[in-house]
């Protein structure tokens, strides 16, 4: 994206880039005197576990062991040079102290000199982590960087407050965290004003619930997730939340007054998921075939109080900087029913573009891992349908948004 801004504004080697025409691109962190010098990104894998429901099959497993079973499974794929520059870019939402990604590296076969950075970035952590992942290759400074992101609701850490924080409210372990220092709303609430912005109905969002199941459930009886996503354990072949049987009539029985409740809402779940990046001499270097790279990414901060807008706000800015004709399908978190039916409602998408394969209602939101499994649907929806470009967006607490271009290779 950065290489194609700087070519519209005439920007060679030997021209030192005008910081105020390229004024978005600063914001964005970037700032780079000579384009040529950049690298390109490649994808070179991407892959996860089935997700587990809080409580369920990983219930006694630690993210971190998650997270060096699908290292490991790389590696024992690919025989690739380690000694080259890289790096390991884990994000986690509601794990222990200390860095994570390093002590999941350390249960791995990944050399423990190689560098290993924990973020947290709430339910866009993996998101992130492919940002940074791709500004480490773009920059130089890595060879490949391994990006992804952990999480274990079944394990969250019960932790509180100091006994002299002004903060501390009860003697009970914290279960969300504090979005702003103002004070927020629910996430709950966010997507039920979501809903009546929208004016979307307790209905348009249990078919949509059911759709999901029926999508996931097809995609996995096809086989189409057989080479990225890995069984943690031989009776658990595929995510634990997809009900293939799941009717319209279960889900009306189950429902409450609620306008926003578990009927329409992803449950909380346990997962992992990883995404190589590198450059195209690491790619040609260790056998690599290139499954495609990020185009354009954008992060957005908008008002707390309004979280499940993030993917709205986040692409609204993507389309102003591309054609919207030129995706061919789009993949939007469904941690609530409602953000992929007010996303296709605001940019007049037909549904039949949205979360093709199915999506977190089905699959999981296991929070800092979800971006794996919504990148890697979009990779696989536009393989398998002969696509070429798709867009990737989610709302994440705290009041943040993404959105991610994918151009795949065929």
């Amino acid at each position: 994206m950065i290489i194609n801004t700087l070519r519209k504004y005439n920007v060679s080697k030997s021209k030192r880039i005008n910081t105020k025409s390229l004024g978005s691109i600063v914001d964005r962190g970037f700032f780079l005197c000579y384009f040529e010098s950049m690298k390109e990104v490649f994808i070179y894998h991407i892959s996860r576990i089935p997700t587990g429901k809080k409580g369920g099959v990983y219930k006694n497993v630690p993210p971190e062991v998650l997270g060096a079973f699908l290292i490991d499974n790389l590696l024992s794929g690919h025989n690739f040079d380690l000694k080259s520059h890289g790096e390991l870019i884990l994000a986690n939402s509601i794990g222990t102290m200390g860095n994570m990604a390093r002590n999941c590296q350390l249960r791995s076969s990944l050399p423990k000199e190689i560098v290993a950075t924990s973020i947290d970035f709430q339910c866009g952590g993996a998101y992130k982590a492919i940002q940074l992942a791709s500004a480490q290759v773009m920059s130089g400074q890595c060879d490949w960087v391994l990006a992804g992101g952990i999480e274990s609701n079944s394990l969250q850490a019960e932790r509180n407050y100091h006994l002299n924080d002004p903060r501390r409210i009860s003697n009970e372990p914290i279960q969300t965290a504090d979005f702003s220092p103002n004070g927020s709303v629910s996430l709950a609430h966010a997507a039920e004003e979501l809903a009546l912005k929208y004016r979307i109905s307790k209905n348009q969002m249990l078919d949509w619930m059911l759709r999901s199941h029926q999508k996931a459930s097809e995609s996995f009886n096809n086989r189409l997730f057989n080479n990225n996503v890995f069984p943690f354990s031989s009776d658990q072949l595929q995510d634990e939340s997809i009900h293939a049987n799941l009717s319209k009539k279960l889900l009306e029985r189950a429902q409450s007054d609620s306008l926003i409740d578990r009927t329409n809402t992803a449950d909380f779940h346990d997962g992992a998921g990883i995404i190589l990046m590198g450059t195209k001499e690491f790619g040609e270097r260790n056998g690599f075939k290139s499954l495609g790279k990020i185009t354009e990414t954008t992060f957005v901060g908008l008002d707390p109080n309004h979280s499940p807008e993030g993917a709205l706000v986040a692409s609204r800015a993507m389309f102003r900087q591309i054609d919207k004709g030129s995706i061919n399908i789009f993949e939007i978190c469904e941690s609530y029913a409602v953000k992929p039916l007010a996303f296709a409602q605001e940019f007049q998408i037909p549904l039949e573009k949205v979360n093709v394969l199915g999506s977190n209602l089905a699959m999981g939101h296991p929070f800092a891992a979800s971006g794996i499994i919504n990148i890697l649907n979009l990779y696989l929806g536009l393989q398998t349908k002969g696509l070429k470009r798709g867009l990737v967006s989610a709302g994440i607490a705290g009041g943040l948004g993404v959105s991610m271009v994918l151009e795949i290779d065929r």
